[in-house]
């Protein structure tokens, strides 16, 4: 999971790096995307979390 977490991370930062370069003129989408991979990434990882503890 925590690789997981990372390269959602550098996704961010090459998102970033494509529209300040001038590769991406609307990246709103591809975070939006990003962003909710993150939001299911953050649940599987409560959820694994939970069963464990029970």
């Amino acid at each position: 999971m925590g690789i997981a977490a990372g390269s959602l991370s550098e996704l961010d930062t090459l998102i970033e790096l494509a529209q300040r370069l001038g590769y991406l003129n609307d990246s709103q989408e591809l975070r939006k995307t990003a962003e909710d991979v993150s939001g299911m990434l953050m649940g599987l990882q409560t959820s694994i979390r939970r069963r464990a503890e029970a």
